[in-house]
């Protein structure tokens, strides 16, 4: 928390969004059965995950240790649904803001343009000074 707020790099949303999403991923497949991959691409890694991922976590793991630990599981993957709800609202403000911000300097003239002056139409016509010849 900075002295002014909670300030905000618009810049880090899309690394944070995708750590928030795979996260919420890993909570998913550990609430409901664990599982591994063949993380070293060989026959023995790969028998291993295959054994493990034979097996169902909630079925074999009983007792109130497991009822917590699964009870836990499930609040902290609604934690994590409601941080990827908040990033995806504050990935649209943040996007939002930015075409503001572009819109804006868009319309701005350059620093150190002088912008052409132009007569106002209806002055011109209430003057009749319309710059025509009268010589």
């Amino acid at each position: 928390m900075a002295e002014n707020g909670f300030q905000f790099d618009p810049r880090s949303y899309p690394a944070f969004a995708d750590a928030s999403a795979k996260v919420d991923r890993q909570i998913e497949l550990a609430k409901g059965e664990l599982r591994v991959t063949a993380w070293a691409g060989d026959s023995v890694s790969a028998y291993a995950a295959e054994r493990f991922n034979a097996r169902d976590a909630q079925a074999e793991w009983r007792g109130s240790s497991a009822t917590l630990a699964f009870a836990q599981l499930g609040n902290v993957a609604a934690w994590a649904s409601r941080v990827g709800a908040n990033a995806a609202s504050m990935k649209s403000s943040v996007e939002q803001q930015a075409e503001h911000i572009s819109k804006a300097r868009a319309a701005m003239p350059k620093p150190g343009e002088t912008p052409s002056l132009q007569p106002d139409p209806a002055a011109v016509a209430a003057t009749g000074a319309g710059g025509a010849d009268r010589s």
